[in-house]
């Protein structure tokens, strides 16, 4: 077995956070999330934080989505609107890690 590849020095130290959405569709202006999800690890260190939370888009979700995600109106509708948990969002994520969209 080889010894891993060292870390390179400009993204060493650096913090990570991988992300992931789940929409009402694909059509930015009429769609909304309905919930997010993101794993925020460094480089070689084991250690993981993970942020889920579902969110309540304010409108139906269509079947269609639902047939993506699984994620139905019932398992939203006691969540918070996006701006509330959007914020625990932001503040999981820090002002200092590099972000990694899933599917931009």
């Amino acid at each position: 077995m080889t010894d891993p590849k060292p870390i390179p020095e400009l993204l060493a130290g650096s913090t990570f956070v991988a992300f992931d959405t789940e929409t009402t569709g694909l059509f930015a202006p009429t769609n909304r999330i309905v919930e997010i999800g993101a794993v925020k690890f460094r480089l070689g260190d084991p250690h993981r934080e993970t942020f889920q939370e579902l969110i309540n888009p304010g409108m139906q979700i269509p079947v269609d989505a639902i047939r993506v995600h699984g994620i139905t109106d019932l398992m939203v509708a006691a969540a918070e609107p996006a701006g509330a948990v959007l914020r625990r969002f932001t503040a999981f994520c820090g002002s200092n890690s590099i972000m990694i969209a899933h599917n931009a």
